[in-house]
């Protein structure tokens, strides 16, 4: 429980004249309230109730998003699997323009053979 002073103090905060309910309900466009009874902890002023809400929804951590650490995980495990994609292309680029040599060579020296049988 909060003593009346910092409840007041508060009220004043957030704009409301007093810490009564009708007009806290008045000035956060709320239904009023049943009578507290002794099984609940709550605040003899709702205006603290709606300032630990507020102050809550900033501080508390939305687990629907990702965080830093995660997102730089993700991006080093695709680096990794681009860098062994491309270790391997490389290869097989280079085995393809090896056999294209060899096939330009063959090509050259048929055209040798055809035009030395000819004269």
């Amino acid at each position: 429980m909060i003593p009346l002073s910092r409840a007041a103090s508060l009220a004043k905060m957030f704009g409301v004249a007093s810490c009564r309910p009708a007009a806290l309900a008045k000035a956060f466009g709320v239904a009023r309230r049943r009578r507290r009874t002794a099984k609940t902890d709550a605040s003899p002023c709702p205006v603290f109730t709606k300032a630990k809400l507020k102050m809550n929804l900033f501080n508390k951590r939305n687990p629907a998003a990702f965080t830093l650490i995660e997102m730089i995980v993700v991006m080093l495990i695709i680096a990794t699997l681009t860098a062994l994609f491309m270790g391997a292309a490389t290869s097989v680029f280079d085995r393809a323009r090896r056999t294209q040599a060899k096939n330009d060579v063959i090509q050259i020296a048929t055209a040798v053979n055809a035009f030395t049988s000819s004269f």
